[in-house]
């Protein structure tokens, strides 16, 4: 007789995992979101949002270029609310175990394992230009921009 019973208790402390790395890269966003603030004077928060993105060359062969050139993902945003700006700054998936999370900027992606790795990625990714810029023209907007 099959044993499903020892199954679903893998699932279940599979699921437990995962629950608990949830939690703990989100402590690590509301870490992240604190200092920004901090560092900005409160002008610039940071958080996940839902968007699309083009597909790449890839995904189009595959679909055979049927549907929609775009494909919904979730990015690590930068907001003013004061004013309602919003930019994002990359790409941000948190897989269905937690880790590994991945952050894409362009053609890079990079996945990381564990706290450490993804505390690591996001120290990476607020050092480069890019988001350097993304950052201050947030913080510099005002209601003319809009």
């Amino acid at each position: 007789m099959a044993d499903f019973k020892s199954f679903l208790d893998i699932g279940l402390s599979k699921a437990d995992k995962a629950a608990e790395n949830i939690k703990e890269i989100h402590a690590v966003l509301d870490d992240l979101n604190r200092q920004i603030k901090e560092a900005t004077t409160g002008t610039v928060s940071i958080g996940i949002t839902q968007g699309t993105k083009e597909k790449d060359m890839f995904q189009v062969i595959i679909s055979q270029g049927i549907g929609s050139r775009y494909i919904n993902t979730t990015f690590l945003s930068a907001f003013n609310d004061e004013v309602g700006t919003e930019k994002e700054l990359a790409e941000f998936k948190i897989s269905d175990d937690g880790y590994p999370c991945k952050i894409s900027i362009g053609e890079i992606t990079k996945s990381y394992q564990d706290k450490e790795s993804l505390i690591e990625g996001l120290e990476e990714l607020l050092s480069t230009t890019r988001v350097g810029k993304a950052i201050r023209e947030v913080m510099l907007s005002d209601d003319k921009d809009d």
